[in-house]
């Protein structure tokens, strides 16, 4: 699978702090990033895998987890993408999912659904999240994580 990791960076570094968290927000990857003013998290990682690498995520992040566990390697644990954090040729898709007691709650079936879905690029998370919008955090800041290799 080709990721054209040029794009992916020129259209997060121009998202990056200019583009607004919104619950249920999406572009369509025909749209250039500085038209986008709100996203939310399953539609920033939708947007970016389809323009740098005609990746077709669904929406949402617990039908992106599902595809995502089908199509993808998914890593034994999170640690784990620290040996490929600094690899200008690995791509990491990554879910937040909730705790055992939520999964009971929320599920029939107890499997972790996602909550929150980021991309992990040399060393640092591409995420649009509340409060903030489209940005970047060090991997090793979030918990609770299932990743999967994309390349």
């Amino acid at each position: 699978m080709a990721i054209d990791f040029k794009q992916l960076t020129k259209d997060f570094d121009a998202m990056d702090g200019e583009t607004k968290y919104l619950l249920g927000a999406k572009a369509p990857a025909k749209w250039e990033p500085k038209v986008i003013k709100a996203i939310d998290c399953s539609g920033a990682s939708l947007y970016w895998l389809r323009r740098c690498a005609d990746i077709m995520l669904p929406d949402g992040s617990m039908n992106q987890l599902e595809y995502c566990r089908k199509h993808f390697r998914q890593l034994k644990k999170y640690e784990d993408v620290k040996y490929a954090a600094m690899d200008t040729n690995r791509l990491f898709i990554a879910f937040i999912v909730p705790n055992k007691l939520q999964r009971m709650l929320n599920a029939r079936d107890g499997r972790a659904r996602g909550r929150h879905v980021f991309l992990i690029y040399m060393g640092m998370t591409m995420e649009s999240y509340g409060g903030h919008g489209v940005g970047s955090l060090p991997w090793n800041k979030r918990k609770s994580v299932n990743a999967f290799e994309v390349v």
